[in-house]
């Protein structure tokens, strides 16, 4: 079966440029507005377009250590994306997933 692509997507011609210093200092002021709550990053749709593997480094560097995701998978991502740094938080919002086993798939994560 062979799909056709969307005419609007081979179409355009936009580029999204992201800058991840950016990201970051408006992580640094938000925290200094919630201050002394702690505040949080949402990074579920894979960071809402802009990477979980580029965004939760760069918001974890700017001083974030607590994570929200909708799904597992993207819990796992963040983590691998954090693996070196283990004093992160990663709350997953849609809870347990149906089928999956909670001590492997969320505790072994840290999620």
């Amino acid at each position: 079966m062979h799909v056709q692509p969307c005419p609007a997507l081979t179409q355009s011609s936009g580029i999204l440029t992201i800058d991840l210093a950016a990201l970051a200092d408006n992580g640094r002021l938000l925290a200094a507005r919630a201050a002394p709550a702690e505040c949080a990053a949402v990074v579920k749709a894979d960071a809402y377009g802009i990477g979980i593997e580029a965004a939760a480094p760069a918001l974890h560097a700017a001083g974030c250590r607590h994570f929200f995701v909708a799904q597992l998978s993207e819990g796992a991502r963040v983590r691998a994306a954090l693996a070196p740094r283990p004093q992160a938080r990663i709350y997953v919002l849609n809870g347990l997933q149906a089928g999956a086993d909670p001590h492997v798939d969320y505790c072994e994560h840290g999620l």
